[in-house]
């Protein structure tokens, strides 16, 4: 038996080569501007998220306030041309013991809303005003929420808020704004 004993040297052509710098650098930086894309659409879903919850948050404490105008409805007057930049509302005593009367319940109630509305963790920049108004102006503000006040219109809750615009700068002069009409019962 006979064993043939052939060694195979493999040379390289001067045709094959690997990957040039250059190539190397425009796929890092195809690379580079994929992950930066990918990094501004994460900043911007968080953004937008934050502005979901605030604008949640603002319709729940319109509901809330809207339950506890249901709950005393003999006390409506203590609700109406109410904002919560004159602190609305007084903390009784009486509502921790007994004597709790139903207008000091109203305006307790009242108080302990207004505080949620205006803290910062709750709602940025949080106001909000209840009145009568049958347009619902979209133009209201805090210091004018344009409200007609008629006896014959259905009560309102507005509430307004502040957001981050996509440069960091704070929403103005045009507050994101909830604004919610109650139904007679």
């Amino acid at each position: 038996m006979r064993f043939s004993t052939r060694i195979y040297i493999r040379t390289l052509s001067t045709n094959q080569s690997g990957f040039t710098l250059l190539e190397v650098m425009v796929a890092t930086i195809i690379l580079v501007i994929g992950v930066l894309g990918a990094a501004a659409m994460t900043i911007t879903a968080i953004r937008n998220s934050q502005q979901s919850g605030s604008r949640s948050t603002a319709v729940a404490l319109a509901y809330e306030v809207g339950e506890m105008i249901r709950a005393y409805p003999n006390q409506i007057n203590s609700f109406i041309n109410v904002g919560t930049n004159a602190n609305p509302g007084t903390l009784s005593n009486a509502c921790y013991g007994g004597g709790c009367t139903e207008a000091n319940l109203a305006l307790h109630d009242l108080y302990e809303w207004s505080h949620k509305v205006t803290d910062p963790r709750v709602l940025p920049n949080g106001n909000a005003y209840i009145c009568r108004d049958r347009s619902n102006a979209a133009s209201s503000t805090p210091s004018s929420p344009n409200c007609d006040n008629l006896a014959t219109s259905p009560l309102v809750i507005k509430i307004w808020w502040a957001e981050k615009n996509g440069d960091g700068s704070i929403s103005s002069p045009t507050l994101p704004s909830v604004t919610v009409t109650l139904l007679p019962a």
